[in-house]
């Protein structure tokens, strides 16, 4: 009885804490590739906006993230994904460039 009580003890600290210590290194090798940038006031008014539906931040936000511009790294997902949220509400220019991408048909 006293093992059963031993093993269910370890085995619940070993998954309470084997999580949080994967989490730092994966932090710790995140912050080590990714260095630290300065994102400009544009760039977080047009999140704002963007997440609120608006298609022309959408837009805009989602060529900062193709360009790397405003402080934001490259990120060919996010731009992508921003440019289908403009182009969903309406964005002729958003369609345009996703005709370009390959993504619509």
């Amino acid at each position: 009885m006293k093992k059963r009580l031993l093993f269910a003890v370890g085995a619940a600290l070993t998954l309470c804490f084997a999580p949080n210590l994967r989490a730092e290194n994966t932090d710790e090798k995140f912050i080590a590739e990714n260095p630290v940038r300065k994102i400009s006031k544009e760039v977080l008014l047009l999140e704002k906006k963007a997440t609120d539906g608006n298609a022309k931040a959408q837009f805009k936000l989602a060529e900062m993230y193709e360009k790397g511009k405003g402080g934001l790294a490259k990120n060919e997902a996010y731009a992508l994904s921003w440019y289908e949220e403009a182009a969903h509400n309406g964005n002729r220019e958003a369609r345009n460039h996703l005709r370009k991408l390959g993504s619509v048909e």
